[in-house]
């Protein structure tokens, strides 16, 4: 399962950069990390919801919500203060179906992270390791 998460935070990261052109790898694999962690903490763990998602229109407040999350970790990793620029990266990733199937893969392996805990230690962004890491201590 590492390794599946691994090659999953490569795929989104280089898409990132693609996208973005910022040179900080690291900033990227962050954002990338914490991307995935905002779909699985509300549930956009397939490509039918984000299509459900886009299908409602620009002007629908949960299409602007689902964007602005996205444009906002763009914006936080990258430092990029043009926020038209970064929607525009937010939507074109969002319909980049490679970007997105690996997104979605990560999200779903820390929706099933409580199955092999040790995954924890392979995500290296600390704000999510540390949700999922008092998630888990806080079941126990």
């Amino acid at each position: 399962m590492k390794d599946e998460l691994h090659e999953s935070m490569k795929k989104a990261t280089y898409c990132l950069w693609e996208h973005t052109n910022n040179q900080n790898a690291l900033k990227l694999w962050y954002c990338a990390e914490e991307i995935a962690h905002y779909f699985q903490k509300n549930g956009i763990l397939n490509r039918d919801t984000i299509d459900d998602i886009f299908m409602l229109g620009k002007d629908n407040s949960r299409y602007v919500d689902f964007v602005r999350n996205i444009s906002y970790r763009i914006y936080d990793y990258t430092e990029s203060e043009n926020t038209y620029r970064n929607w525009f990266m937010a939507e074109n990733l969002i319909k980049n179906n490679e970007w997105c199937n690996a997104i979605l893969n990560i999200a779903n392996i820390f929706a099933n992270i409580y199955g092999d805990p040790s995954l924890i230690d392979a995500i290296k962004n600390e704000n999510v390791r540390n949700y999922y890491r008092d998630k888990i201590q806080g079941d126990i």
